[in-house]
């Protein structure tokens, strides 16, 4: 069946969420409701957004102000990335005929890519800035000391300007410090001391504009209070576990195949480091390669998740940052290699595209337009109410259905994980199920204002916000017209 590009909709969860923060920031700007899990904020107090970070809603959203924001817009905007930074890529490296085509080759094959271009992830902005950040890094390898300050500058605050999206892109400080040290006349102790210094300075600033979510390394954190022992049995167990999932050999075959790319790609830079004589820049690309994807692999096992597509979303924009350098560098045997062994899995990549075919434009429009009409008829952005007064507290599975994109742009979906924990609610508007109004209905006063097929939503009265009227329509008609029911989940692939 063929489906139009405008049938596009945001089903898995971490998609939901990005599409409707920059909805959020175009509305609100850093006004807008909170988008927490247990209503914890980031330290912050002008980051409203959620683990991911304000960077996506304020990039995406800036851009929305002047071109609109509409659900099928993301996938046009990541061919659009694509092609800017290939560009990017010709300008600045000036590839041979040969280049040209590894290059055609690559992007037809890399599937990580072609998996999330029709989606609202965030993993094809990093594949498009990180074959930007592999044409910066060439021309850094070949031309370290003659090249003008601006290429240096600029790949720095690439860098940075990615660490705001996910930290683990910090990696790239230590091999960034290290190509450009004679310029900043450092010895090898001193641009690593440098990096070591920049990337905690990026971590503290990450720190404070996410809101906390409970990684592995919030467990950690918590075990090593416990005791020493506790903490490294904790650890170790994790990155025991993680071995075997990354070696597992029944896994999905795209991922077995992306980490066994990226393994080889290691192994291949740190022989091409070893090649100061015969090829100095290709040394120096890759000394950047090893050191990057080696460091990136090791805190993928030791301190995030292995399997669910989560290492492969992770490892894949580091991986083709790689690649490209390869390019760049002439090394055709290898970019090869890596092309055939991307055929190899293609019946895989076929099937995961058929199955995000059925999430992405096989939606249900009609229930997400009355879902929309309905709450949106009890609930709207209040500017001149606080952030938690445009804020709506969503338990599970509610959290979890794509017609949450019906939300009034503005107003902040927090996710109420552990209801035990509560002891005050903070939103002004819950949408939740009868089981848990039987407990958060014991912490505050709520009032039942309309009913959805996801869930009833109340009005807290100990709220500190200002009275808002509702509408006559949204306390008697929706009210008696609708019934609750419970709505099927559209799962996230894994987060990032």
């Amino acid at each position: 069946m063929k489906v139009s590009p405008q049938e596009f909709f945001p089903g898995w969860i971490d998609e939901i969420y990005h599409w409707h923060q920059v909805a959020t920031f175009k509305e609100a700007g850093f006004n807008g409701g909170y988008y927490t899990i247990d209503e914890h904020p980031a330290p912050a107090p002008l980051s409203h957004f959620n683990f991911h970070g304000p960077s996506y809603p304020i990039t995406f959203g800036l851009l929305a102000r002047l071109i609109g924001w509409k659900l099928y817009y993301m996938p046009y905007l990541n061919v659009a990335m694509m092609v800017l930074s290939l560009a990017l890529f010709v300008f600045l490296t000036r590839p041979s005929h040969v280049q040209l085509v590894l290059t055609a080759l690559i992007m037809l094959t890399f599937w990580p890519a072609l998996i999330y271009t029709p989606t609202n992830m965030r993993e094809v902005l990093f594949d498009a800035l990180a074959i930007v950040l592999a044409a910066g890094f060439y021309r850094l390898s070949t031309k370290a000391e003659s090249c003008s300050t601006a290429l240096p500058i600029c790949c720095g605050l690439l860098i940075t300007y990615l660490s705001l999206f996910k930290i683990s892109w910090t990696i790239l400080y230590l091999p960034y410090f290290l190509l450009i040290r004679r310029r900043l006349k450092l010895s090898v102790l001193g641009a690593i001391a440098i990096s070591g210094l920049v990337t905690v300075i990026a971590y503290g600033i990450y720190s404070l504009i996410i809101a906390p979510y409970p990684y592995f390394t919030t467990d950690l954190i918590s075990a090593f209070k416990v005791s020493l022992r506790t903490g490294i049995e904790t650890f170790v167990d994790h990155a025991l576990l993680s071995l075997r999932h990354f070696f597992k050999p029944d896994d999905n075959p795209l991922w077995l195949m992306l980490r066994f790319q990226a393994l080889l790609v290691i192994v291949v830079g740190f022989l091409y480091a070893l090649r100061t004589k015969r090829d100095q820049a290709l040394a120096r690309s890759g000394l950047v390669i090893g050191i990057s994807l080696s460091i990136l692999l090791m805190e993928n096992i030791l301190l995030f998740d292995v399997g669910d597509w989560r290492d492969y979303r992770l490892i894949a924009p580091m991986l083709l940052f790689a690649i490209i350098l390869l390019i760049a560098h002439r090394r055709q045997t290898l970019v090869a290699l890596i092309v055939m062994t991307n055929l190899l899995v293609t019946p895989e990549f076929l099937k995961a595209t058929q199955e995000h075919k059925s999430i992405h434009f096989e939606v249900d429009q009609r229930a997400v337009e009355q879902f929309e009409s309905r709450i949106s008829s009890v609930m709207a952005y209040n500017p001149e109410a606080g952030g938690w007064c445009n804020t709506l507290l969503v338990d599970f599975p509610a959290y979890m259905d794509s017609r949450m994109v019906g939300v009034p742009p503005g107003i902040g979906i927090s996710w109420a994980d552990n209801l035990e924990q509560y002891t005050e609610i903070k939103s002004r508007y819950l949408l939740i199920s009868n089981e848990s109004y039987a407990i958060l209905g014991e912490v505050a006063r709520l009032q039942p204002i309309a009913s959805t097929e996801i869930g009833k939503i109340y009005l807290n009265l100990d709220a500190d916000c200002p009275d808002i009227p509702q509408s006559p329509v949204a306390q008697t008609d929706i009210w008696r017209k609708t019934t609750y029911h419970s709505s099927s989940s559209a799962a996230s692939p894994g987060r990032g």
